[in-house]
């Protein structure tokens, strides 16, 4: 018996929150891990003629608050950066 929502979608052809809610999940907003990021550089942290985003990684979802987890490799920081 598999209880991972992958599996029931195979069997069942539906989550069990759809099967709860019968309402279908949208799940438009969920980014590829490992795809190109650009992110919004502080105004504070940048001059005039700096560019405004940086290129990064997505790596993942903040657990703590409502943000997006991106790696950039020049800097090599990995943080937390706000929808």
């Amino acid at each position: 018996m598999c209880y991972c929502s992958v599996c029931v979608v195979a069997i069942h052809k539906s989550t069990p929150e759809m099967k709860l809610t019968s309402y279908r999940l949208d799940i438009g907003h969920l980014k590829v891990f490992g795809s190109i990021a650009y992110v919004q550089r502080l105004d504070e942290k940048r001059r005039k003629l700096d560019p405004k985003a940086q290129k990064c990684i997505f790596i993942g979802y903040a657990q703590d608050r409502k943000a997006y987890r991106c790696y950039n490799p020049v800097t090599l920081y990995a943080g937390s950066y706000f929808m």
